[in-house]
């Protein structure tokens, strides 16, 4: 699976569990499925960081736009 289709399977993945209004459990998923790829897990400290300032705001449409805007 290339960088891209992964990338897009995380993001995927975490936005269904976004729908169900469950933004700490998406942005887990998203974190935890960036992690399982080797080119998507550099700097994943970075990631860490950037879901836990939208974890903290609590905000569904934060979250979305945090996890649509990676690339």
């Amino acid at each position: 699976m290339t960088r891209q289709e992964h990338l897009n399977w995380c993001k995927k993945r975490a936005l269904d569990i976004l729908k169900t209004g469950n933004v700490g459990e998406a942005g887990a998923s998203f974190l935890s499925d960036m992690g399982k790829h080797e080119e998507t897990a550099r700097g994943h400290e970075i990631t860490g960081a950037l879901i836990m300032r939208e974890l903290m705001h609590g905000n569904k449409e934060s979250m979305k736009k945090c996890i649509e805007g990676f690339n």
